[in-house]
């Protein structure tokens, strides 16, 4: 206190600054507190997951500061510093998905060209990273090689196409997908022969999708084989379409279609501009948000207190619309008249999901599996049951014509009681090699090997 005034020294303090400058004095202690909050819940964050044995070179797009060092080079790993590859972040976090699957005028996004991206799979605990090549394509081995066009003589060339269970969403490493263990099957069948198998699948594509990219651009790559690996994102994509616009030729484009074009159109106006920037900004404070220490923090958090990730229902309110099922064999049928215009062999797999897959669960696999609710499991098995029946009508109406395969991979599982799911439709690498290896004899079967 002063001597005679009864005031302390603080008290004379906010007297000097005033009510402004202690409203300022206010705010900038908050902000200090909250940068140290910050700053220490994403150490204690990150701390947490090196404690279980987590490489740093998965934690590089964890948090705000990881991701700057990240992207200054300060992580010294190999693929953080590959001179070709653009590191772009989290595949799921919607600023760095800009850059991971970039908006494609055709097909409604696509994956970026030589581009580095993680992922956290929340299932697992576990953090993955995803390569792509310099023309775009999921790398079977973290490598990255360009397909040449034309095809050089001598090499036999594969492309599957499908979604992100071809893809490899989730999966530990590239080697653990479906089209590197199919990859490996074939080279040793080969002999020695040079084979080419392309990774085309893209997260989130149904057959239509498929069939577009195969017809505007795969051909260019002159496949000797063509496999379409689908069914899961015609149940869940195709089928909420029809239903919701009632308009057919919605299969061919996506809500992200129809969303990338009213943003085009908005953005011709002053108006329109002003509120896509303003949507943009407002995007990218949630982004950042999440990426904070403190949002990863109560995440984890909630992950260990068991609210745990729950499946998509698959749309389970909507009925079973029989246009899903038409539109699927259409889209096949079109790519085997595809594939005899420009000459090279068509395999049609139908994929296995749970709820029609007739396999004997285990317990992580008996949780899953009632998350997804009796409801989507019907739908799953009705829509399920018309794609298999449109393809057997291809091939029917085909007769013993050569160059033509397809098999129903809904009973792979049968009688195999180790864990094969990820979730509702992903597979363990376990059950992408089982798969691989179903398709690899099929194909022989089909004497396309």
């Amino acid at each position: 206190m002063t001597q005679g005034t009864g005031t302390n020294r603080f008290e004379l303090f906010f007297a000097r600054i005033g009510r402004r400058g202690a409203w300022a004095l206010a705010v900038a202690v908050m902000v200090v507190f909250a940068l140290v909050a910050e700053v220490g819940a994403e150490i204690a964050v990150l701390a947490y997951w090196r404690a279980k044995g987590t490489a740093t070179d998965k934690l590089v797009d964890m948090g705000r500061q990881t991701l700057i060092l990240g992207r200054l080079g300060v992580f010294g790993y190999p693929d953080l510093l590959r001179p070709t590859l653009h590191y772009v972040g989290n595949a799921r976090l919607s600023g760095d998905s800009r850059d991971w699957s970039p908006a494609d005028p055709i097909l409604g996004w696509r994956f970026s060209n030589d581009a580095l991206a993680t992922d956290d799979v929340e299932q697992t605990g576990r953090l993955v990273q995803y390569v792509t090549t310099p023309q775009g394509f999921k790398s079977l081995d973290g490598s990255s090689p360009v397909y040449a066009r034309p095809k050089p003589a001598g090499v036999l060339r594969i492309i599957v196409l499908g979604g992100s269970t071809v893809a490899g969403d989730y999966s530990d490493a590239p080697t653990d997908t479906l089209p590197s263990h199919l990859a490996g099957l074939l080279k040793t069948a080969a002999g020695g022969k040079s084979i080419e198998l392309i990774n085309a699948g893209i997260s989130g594509f149904s057959s239509a999708q498929e069939l577009l990219y195969l017809l505007t651009e795969l051909v260019s790559y002159q496949p000797d084989l063509v496999i379409a690996y689908d069914g899961w994102n015609d149940l869940a994509v195709t089928n909420r379409l029809l239903q919701q616009t009632g308009d057919e030729i919605s299969v061919f484009r996506s809500d992200i279609i129809n969303q990338y074009t009213e943003r085009l159109n908005q953005s011709f106006t002053v108006s329109g501009s002003a509120a896509l920037l303003l949507r943009a900004a407002l995007a990218e404070v949630h982004n950042q948000a999440k990426r904070g220490g403190l949002a990863m923090a109560l995440d984890l958090l909630r992950q260990k207190i068991g609210l745990t990730f729950r499946q998509p229902s698959d749309n389970s309110a909507m009925a079973a619309d029989p246009r899903t099922i038409r539109h699927y064999g259409n889209i096949h049928r079109a790519m085997v008249a595809l594939a005899g215009i420009n000459g090279f062999s068509i395999a049609l797999f139908l994929q296995p999901v749970m709820g029609i897959d007739d396999k004997p669960y285990s317990a992580a696999e008996q949780v899953i599996f009632r998350t997804l609710g009796p409801e989507a499991a019907a739908l799953r098995k009705t829509l399920f049951d018309g794609f298999a029946g449109a393809l057997r009508h291809i091939e029917a109406e085909q007769g013993n014509r050569p160059g033509l395969c397809v098999g129903d991979l809904r009973d792979s599982f049968v009688g195999v009681t180790e864990p094969m799911y990820l979730d509702s439709g992903h597979l363990l690498a376990a059950g992408n090699a089982l798969m691989a290896k179903r398709i690899a004899d099929r194909l022989r079967a089909c004497r396309l090997l």
